[in-house]
């Protein structure tokens, strides 16, 4: 601090001694202004060895006495004060000293011009974080002293550092929403867009941040697509910059920009990919995490799956969900592994592409070890488990799946301290199960690890958490569906399942239970003490209401600077009439889970007339 106190003293002091040595000059000053200019000299030379508060009364009155002079070297004089003194103290500002700045702004010379936009920028800085309460409040009050029409008018300057300090004091008061929305009342858009081809790269990384941080706001976003053609083009163009800040930041723009839908089918059109598949590959952590967060928002977009496989990304995405080498792999794998979910989740022929060359480069086995991994965090966990539900619904490669040992590891998962992993390790199970040819690994697997699947799905039954009780049934459901004999046993003669069915279905449905429940009579010859096998053929439901919707969509997912949501998928079966379609979340779940205890009651009571019927002789 020492060198920049002497620098800045050695400025006021040849600035103010030029003025001093100009005889005429200083005697057209008025007294209060030569008290000023004496005032300012002797605290910044004191200043070299004691602190000097030039917020106190004495001072600021002082430098306002020079700012409002009609003598141009004094205001220039003013300008570099202000600008030294917020260098090195950020306080809550006042109108006292807000104003004589302001005044400073629309002086007709660079210099003072630059130095009291700078001192305007330093004033909305954080620079460390005991500051930050001081800067945010400093931002709202600039933004509503007026400050900011001179401000765009500056940043529109022909002097480069006048518009470089303009420019980085209005980046500054974009980090809050409210100083966000003045800036867009005030025109700042267009003003900031235009300046993205400045030949400054100084210049172009404050407003493509400035652009980033007001493309967080939904209704901004709206804005920029209706008003702002140019932007999407000029951003892209910025991603192939020599400037790493500019590229990196333009990049985390873009992806702010497809949160929107309309971005995020413009932004493909206008030539995205191919400068955002360089960056991902750039060995710059930043940057690549700023490409895989934007491609993260343009795979939301359905439409958006067959360009970005066919522009191969793929690859590389799977590769980085090794650890080695990067230091934000947290964040990166978040962004990669909701990629894949979203490039998975489609239900069309290039989802199902997708999903084959995303098991072909290796991910199966990377994701497993992320969820052996436990440092890692358990959104991750959660989201790779979605991920692999949806590939675990494609028919071709269950096998895979449950040959890289992935169903012992959501067993394991099953009991996760994560409520979200829990619930999205047990969907992928009832994903794989689902018109699984071959039961033998999860009838392996009944009672082991653990408590194996049987363990789960008896504690999940009796979870005073709904999302627990409906993924149970939903298993059950599917696993009955399968028409297996053996599987049927061990749900109804190797576990108490089937009477925590009964319980389930006396709180969700009390009809469904008065009616026949789900296992009519506790004392049949069937379920309860079932003895079949998988060779044993059984009488088709033709009432099932959800053949059609037994694999459904997986939730797609997007990142946002606000924030990195996570989501727990469920299997969705499709009970709902249409007159439901206005009931409650809760209600709704009630409602399907209702309906598929209704047709585990239905398969039951099916398997069981065709045991009876082969007792009575009339078997195959």
């Amino acid at each position: 601090m020492g060198a920049n106190c002497s620098s800045a003293c050695n400025r006021f002091c040849c600035n103010f001694e030029d003025l001093n040595d100009q005889s005429e000059t200083q005697s057209l000053l008025a007294k209060n202004e030569r008290d000023a200019v004496d005032l300012i000299v002797q605290l910044f030379g004191e200043r070299e060895t004691r602190y000097v508060d030039f917020y106190e009364p004495r001072p600021m009155e002082a430098l306002s006495t020079l700012a409002y002079s009609g003598e141009l070297r004094l205001q220039r004089s003013a300008a570099l004060a202000y600008s030294e003194i917020t260098e090195q103290d950020v306080r809550p500002v006042t109108e006292e000293m807000i104003q004589p700045i302001l005044y400073l702004l629309r002086v007709p010379s660079l210099d003072v011009q630059k130095n009291a936009s700078a001192a305007l920028g330093n004033l909305t800085r954080c620079r460390c974080i005991t500051n930050l309460a001081t800067a945010d409040e400093n931002k709202e009050a600039i933004a509503n002293s007026g400050a900011l029409i001179p401000l765009l008018r500056l940043a529109k300057s022909s002097e480069i550092r006048v518009q470089r300090n303009a420019v980085g004091a209005l980046m500054n008061m974009t980090h809050t929403e409210k100083t966000r929305e003045l800036l867009v009342r005030s025109g700042a858009i267009p003003v900031l867009v235009s300046l993205l081809s400045s030949p400054d790269h100084d210049v172009e990384y404050y407003c493509a941040t400035a652009l980033s941080n007001i493309a967080v706001g939904e209704q901004h976003r709206q804005i920029l697509a209706e008003k702002e053609p140019a932007l999407g083009p000029e951003l892209i163009r910025l991603m192939s910059s020599e400037d790493v800040r500019v590229k990196s930041q333009a990049t985390l723009a873009l992806r702010n920009l497809a949160s929107h839908e309309i971005y995020q089918r413009d932004l493909i059109r206008q030539g995205v990919l191919i400068p955002l598949r360089v960056q991902m590959v750039s060995g710059k952590d930043l940057v690549e995490l700023a490409a895989v967060a934007c491609l993260r928002n343009l795979s939301i977009l359905e439409e958006n799956e067959v360009p970005i496989v066919n522009a191969g990304f793929l690859p590389p995405l799977i590769a980085k969900l090794d650890y080695s080498g990067y230091i934000y792999w947290s964040e990166m794998v978040t962004h990669i592994v909701a990629i894949l979910r979203n490039l998975t989740s489609g239900d069309h022929p290039s989802s199902d592409e997708s999903q084959h060359v995303i098991v072909k480069e290796g991910a199966l086995k990377h994701m497993k070890y992320i969820l052996e991994d436990t440092s890692v965090d358990d959104a991750i966990k959660n989201e790779v488990c979605a991920t692999l539900g949806a590939l675990a619904s494609n028919s071709s490669l269950k096998a895979q799946i449950v040959n890289e040992g992935l169903l012992e590891v959501f067993i394991h998962l099953t009991s996760s301290q994560s409520h979200d992993v829990q619930i999205s390790s047990a969907s992928a199970i009832a994903y794989l199960a689902t018109e699984y040819d071959d039961y033998t690994p999860i009838i392996a697997l009944w009672n082991q690890p653990a408590d194996g699947i049987k363990g789960y799905l008896e504690s999940f039954l009796v979870s005073d958490i709904p999302e627990f009780r409906y993924v149970a049934i939903f298993t059950v459901l599917v696993f009955l569906r399968s028409q297996n004999g053996d599987i049927a046993y061990l749900i109804y003669n190797q576990s108490s399942i089937g009477s925590l069915l009964d319980d389930v279905a006396r709180q969700e449905n009390g009809a469904i239970y008065e009616s026949g429940g789900v296992t009519s009579d506790p004392n049949s010859g069937f379920p309860r003490s079932f003895t079949g096998s998988t060779d044993e053929q059984y009488i088709p439901l033709q009432t099932t209401l959800s053949e059609q919707n037994q694999t459904p969509d997986i939730p797609r997912t997007g990142a946002s600077s606000e924030g990195l949501p996570t989501q727990t998928f469920l299997p969705c079966p499709e009970y709902m009439d249409p007159s439901y379609e206005d009931e409650s979340e809760h209600h709704y779940r009630q409602l399907q889970m209702s309906g598929m205890i209704s047709e585990i009651s239905a398969i039951v009571q099916g398997m069981d007339s065709t045991k009876n019927h082969e007792s009575m002789g009339g078997g195959r």
